[in-house]
């Protein structure tokens, strides 16, 4: 590094003016700039030239050579060999990328790129997933009786309620608030209150938060995203883990999403759920945080929960308990400010097309109406739902009916005994 080192160090996606809908998201059929952030590693400043690349038809590169230059490290005064060090600003750097009119919404599109300078070429790579992502459910936690179910560690079992922060020394062991401050208080925590010392309401044992059931069959992807906070400030990993699980059967076998040791602070994280297991519609989620044997100060949160999936047609999704009589939520995601109406069948049948309509039908038996409402800007709608008695009910949403976007969602299935 006693020379010069540009690397990537993040990329920024502006779409083309006139080619494509103005949102946020890389769609088929689109035109967008891309601009690569560099920081240079060495202590000289570097010029050279960005190199990009496409091996599928899926996205044609319009500009793939443009040049660079970037300023070098800065060395304060009293750095050391391990010191501080401030980066240059980078120059951004735009290229221009076409993605393909029947490209897959949804797909994963890797670009090589080449970093070149100093007559060497670094390989890197851009990926870029295409469309918007639809929301099949989300659960922020500040709503009761959802379905959660907590269990174990009487002292101290998950609680859905607002955290009180406690610490040992300079370390926090128990967040003093949720993941969103400002949008809500609410998470699921053990042992909310602060207590007399920091040690009195943390966990002792296990504890195991979990979800109702959920539907993620009849989708390629499904991402999870969720928010957690794990403490373990005395202990060790061996005994003392969260562990994050995702069951297909309805929890009689469970798949580890991650495990983790101290990280006492709020971590996002996503995860392709068809890369856990199979998807389904009889899904759950489970975490179970540990202090056993009672040797550490524990304390765990979660909060910020999310499905999305990607898709040319509408979706539908169930979130909350499906026991007769129990409350849950039903997400549309659609065309904006369309009319919508969400029908519910005692039967399904093998998928049938409806003239001037998108998508395919697949209610049968009695089919009734269990909601119905105009999507919002975004195009999506949340609906409240009292489950009624039967063995199983299966729903759809037909968005926009009689219109030039009508379309059918995909089939939900959803047991309600």
């Amino acid at each position: 590094f006693t020379g010069a080192w540009p690397e990537q160090r993040g990329t920024t996606w502006t779409q083309v003016p006139g080619l494509g809908d103005g949102d946020a998201y890389q769609e088929p059929g689109e035109t967008w700039d891309l601009v690569v952030d560099l920081a240079n590693g060495g202590v000289l400043a570097s010029t050279g030239s960005l190199t990009l690349a496409s091996s599928t038809s899926a996205a044609v590169i319009l500009n793939g050579t443009t040049p660079f230059s970037v300023g070098s490290k800065i060395l304060p005064i009293m750095a050391t060999p391990t010191g501080p060090m401030t980066l240059g600003t980078p120059i951004a750097l735009p290229l221009r990328i076409a993605f393909a009119n029947d490209a897959v919404t949804g797909s994963t599109i890797q670009l090589d790129l080449g970093i070149g300078f100093d007559g060497l070429v670094t390989a890197d790579v851009v990926t870029v997933r295409l469309g918007a992502p639809r929301v099949l459910a989300k659960d922020d936690m500040e709503i009761a009786d959802f379905g959660w179910v907590a269990t174990g560690a009487a002292n101290y079992a998950f609680q859905r309620a607002v955290p009180q922060q406690t610490s040992s020394g300079s370390a926090i062991a128990q967040p003093g608030s949720d993941n969103t401050p400002g949008a809500g208080t609410r998470c699921w925590v053990t042992g909310a209150a602060a207590g007399a010392s920091s040690g009195v309401n943390d966990v002792d044992g296990v504890t195991t938060l979990t979800s109702a059931r959920f539907s993620a069959a009849g989708f390629t992807t499904v991402e999870l995203g969720y928010s957690r906070w794990f403490a373990c400030l005395l202990g060790t990993a061996i005994d003392d883990v969260l562990v994050v699980e995702a069951s297909n059967d309805d929890g009689a076998t469970w798949s580890v999403i991650e495990t983790t040791s101290n990280a006492n602070a709020w971590v996002a994280r996503t995860v392709d759920l068809g890369s856990v297991l199979p998807l389904t519609h009889r899904m759950r989620l489970r975490l179970n945080c540990t202090d056993s044997p009672n040797n550490s100060l524990t304390e765990a949160a979660f909060d910020d929960l999310t499905l999305r999936t990607w898709s040319n047609l509408p979706t539908l999704g169930a979130w909350g308990a499906t026991t007769t009589g129990a409350s849950a939520r039903i997400f549309v995601d659609g065309p904006a400010n369309v009319p919508f109406r969400v029908r519910i069948a005692s039967a399904e049948q093998v998928g049938q097309a409806t003239a001037g309509t998108q998508g395919l039908l697949y209610l049968a038996g009695t089919v009734t109406d269990l909601a119905t409402g105009i999507t919002g800007a975004d195009g999506r709608a949340i609906v409240s739902w009292t489950v009624a008695s039967g063995s199983a009910a299966f729903l759809q949403v037909l968005l926009d009916e009689g219109g030039g976007q009508a379309a059918w969602s995909n089939l939900l299935r959803v047991n309600a005994p």
